[in-house]
């Protein structure tokens, strides 16, 4: 694919611009609705958190992207929310604005240019150096990931997943928004997390534990998002059961993996 060189500039820009709108809604945000210093310290770690996923989405990580975005865009649903009972124009202004730059961070030519580029150039690094840890993203194993590995995946992801969920509470409670809404954002997060990250890329527990899920017939290629969905549910409804049946063949697939269509590979 040919980079547009003009693009990718502008995909710079905009990506800083990006950074420092964040910034400056997040202060407009504590200024406007946090009046204790308890709530100052979460603000700053909120956003010590996001922009986190900020520079690892610079540097062109596809699932980084994917988890910035879905973060930002119920962030900016919560601040709505916390708009409409409060009856507070300038939250609903906010609102926007992360909602905004959640919706233009996945569909911005000049971002995407500006992405692949660095893709492209970490691509052009690992192959002038083969022996770097990096450069294994591209090659996979024959063998399939042992349960253990599975699990450890799982059980970062849980983590992560649990973290996030702690800090939609901690601030949501604060706010005082409706419990049920914080359900439903609660169930869209945790049941959107790993379809989303499977069917782009990889999840983070996939990332650092170095296996990935491939559709079975061509092992260079993702799963769908249907499939993936449909992975997520069987594993959660039959749980160890489903992981256990690893060991009834040879290519360790798991009773979701054969719903599917699916097999789990290693990153070498």
């Amino acid at each position: 694919m040919q980079i547009n060189n003009h693009h990718v500039s502008k995909g710079r820009i905009f990506m800083l611009f990006l950074v420092i709108l964040f910034l400056a809604a997040q202060v407009w945000f504590s200024l406007t609705v946090l009046e204790i210093e308890e709530d100052a310290v979460s603000i700053i770690f909120l956003s010590i958190f996001f922009l986190a996923f900020f520079f690892l989405t610079s540097l062109g990580i596809v699932w980084a992207k994917w988890v910035l975005t879905i973060l930002i865009v119920l962030w900016g649903a919560l601040v709505s929310l916390t708009g409409f009972e409060t009856d507070q124009i300038s939250l609903k202004l906010l609102s926007l604005v992360f909602l905004y730059i959640g919706i233009v961070l996945h569909f911005s030519t000049w971002l995407k240019a500006f992405f692949i580029s660095k893709r492209t150039i970490n691509s052009k690094n690992q192959t002038e150096n083969p022996g770097d840890a990096s450069a294994r993203e591209v090659v996979y194993s024959p063998l399939a990931p042992s349960l253990l590995k599975r699990v450890q995946a799982s059980f970062v992801d849980f983590m992560f997943i649990f973290l996030c969920l702690i800090l939609i509470f901690s601030f949501t409670e604060s706010l005082g928004i409706t419990p049920v809404f914080i359900k439903i954002v609660v169930i869209l997060f945790a049941a959107s997390y790993e379809p989303f990250l499977t069917a782009t890329s990889c999840t983070l527990g996939q990332k650092l534990i170095g296996i990935r899920v491939r559709d079975y017939q061509n092992q260079s290629k993702k799963i769908s998002f249907i499939k993936a969905y449909a992975r997520l549910i069987v594993k959660t409804l039959l749980g160890l059961i489903s992981y256990f049946s690893i060991h009834s063949n040879s290519e360790k697939r798991a009773i979701h993996d054969y719903l599917a269509n699916s097999i789990m590979v290693i990153v070498k």
